[in-house]
């Protein structure tokens, strides 16, 4: 079997600038209509869709699977980092000290107490084995820039730290093109942009 998985960031979410947010479910901006069609203008039709069960994911996810005809299935580990107590707040406002020890150990200091890059690769991981198992044909996931990252490194055969150096703009998107016979398949898929956002 042969998946492609349409990588989808989700639309520009309605938070100020400077703010840190990860999990925190966020409602959209207000073009977000507007923004929507942009990205649906953009995007094959696919057989399936998968979100993240945050707001700004499955609006995006539910235009996707009623332009297609297909229902969307929602999972938690589509979700963004865990900012844990420091969701919501200024970085300015966060303490210093713990901003330091996250630049010192990026990969495994879980800032605010929530959740470790590390983890997030780990249940991302988990997600990608079980999908390569049960789907085929083209597939979205509508995600955060965090697991998609780390799902596009995977999928390079890249180690963790390598997925900081990837960006994608808000709507914007990555595509991986997998065999499930050669497993593993994550070593050289065939990947290549299908937007580059706005």
């Amino acid at each position: 079997m042969n998946v492609r998985l349409v990588l989808l960031r989700h639309t520009r979410p309605a938070v100020g600038t400077g703010i840190c947010h990860g999990r925190a479910d966020l409602a959209l901006a207000p073009s977000w209509r507007r923004d929507i069609a942009e990205c649906l203008a953009t995007v094959p039709m696919v057989t399936r869709v998968l979100t993240s069960p945050s707001i700004r994911c499955r609006a995006l996810a539910r235009a996707i699977g009623e332009r297609d005809h297909v229902s969307i299935q929602v999972d938690d580990r589509l979700q963004e980092l865990d900012f844990g107590e420091w969701e919501g707040r200024a970085w300015s406002e966060i303490p210093r000290e713990g901003l330091d020890r996250w630049a010192a150990d990026l990969l495994d200091y879980a800032p605010g107490d929530g959740e470790s890059l590390r983890a997030l690769w780990a249940r991302v991981a988990q997600w990608r084995e079980e999908v390569l198992e049960a789907y085929e044909g083209d597939v979205v996931v509508v995600s955060h820039h965090g697991p998609i990252r780390a799902l596009f490194a995977q999928a390079q055969g890249r180690p963790l730290e390598r997925m900081l150096t990837q960006r994608i703009a808000w709507g914007g998107s990555l595509c991986v093109e997998l065999g499930t016979a050669a497993r593993p398949g994550w070593q050289q898929p065939a990947v290549f942009s299908l937007a580059s956002g706005r």
